[in-house]
């Protein structure tokens, strides 16, 4: 471990000196705000710092992402050094583990398996990852899917892995027939609480999704029932479309938001 005049000193900082960095700064001879920090607190900062990546990314700013790479390093530095401190293990098993996975996970770069194409290569990913964690099941496999996922996100990827399985909207042109109908159904039902568009939940497990039924409830809910359901299928269709909606509508925000400055300035 590097003390804190050689890392003070030195011209030019490799991963050691990270490592030593972040044991400094949680020694007792460190920071005081660093030493009070657990996993939740910084829980944030993680998230924050791989949208800030993320940020750099669609930026394409190379001076950016060398920065926003590093606090995310750091992040991840973090949390290895407080599970360090409780004896679990410290940022060298991380860096075993990965390598170990990603290993494992190219059978047809370390060993003797022959792939056809990038669509072979993930079906093998698919295959290797389930055997990895047991899943023993098609629930097993949606219920590993992060719940902390951004929501769309989620969404899209609990349809594409329940079509695996002949679960869902076998065509984008379905997916957004239902969510039409879903929307129109909601135009219909908001505000009347006598009439409520069934937005039929178990549709997207079906080729032909239910009619709308309406039977009597509070607008509201049934406004809120209809649109999420209308999401939910529009999530399907951009996935099977091969559209990744969070970006899509990201675009459209910003979009949003230009013409809004635009028109200001016009007012």
């Amino acid at each position: 471990m590097k003390d804190k005049e050689t890392l003070v000193s030195e011209k030019t900082h490799d991963f050691e000196s990270l490592v030593s960095l972040t044991e400094i700064l949680r020694s007792p001879d460190g920071c005081p705000w660093d030493r009070e920090q657990t996993h939740k607190s910084v829980r944030p900062c993680l998230i924050e710092e791989a949208y800030e990546v993320c940020e750099a990314i669609d930026t394409d700013n190379a001076v950016l992402m060398r920065e926003e790479l590093g606090d995310l390093m750091f992040q991840v530095m973090f949390h290895a050094e407080i599970e360090k401190e409780k004896g679990n293990f410290d940022i060298c098993g991380v860096i075993d583990g990965i390598c170990a996975k990603m290993i494992a996970r190219h059978p047809h770069v370390f060993g003797g398996t022959l792939v056809s194409g990038s669509a072979e290569v993930l079906d093998n990913w698919d295959t290797i990852k389930k055997k990895e964690k047991s899943l023993k099941s098609p629930d097993e496999e949606l219920s590993r899917i992060p719940k902390q996922l951004p929501a769309l996100m989620r969404a899209q990827k609990v349809q594409k892995k329940a079509k695996k399985y002949g679960c869902g909207f076998d065509s984008a042109e379905k997916a957004a027939l239902h969510a039409s109908k879903c929307i129109s159904a909601a135009a219909e039902s908001f505000g009347d609480p006598s009439r409520r568009a069934e937005p039929a939940a178990d549709a997207a497990f079906s080729a032909e999704p239910a009619a709308d039924r309406r039977t009597a409830a509070s607008g509201g809910e049934n406004f809120a029932e209809a649109i999420t359901e209308a999401v939910f299928a529009l999530c399907a269709a951009a996935s099977l479309s091969g559209i990744d909606i969070e970006e899509e509508l990201a675009k459209r925000t910003d979009k949003f938001i230009s013409d809004f400055a635009k028109n200001e300035k016009q007012m």
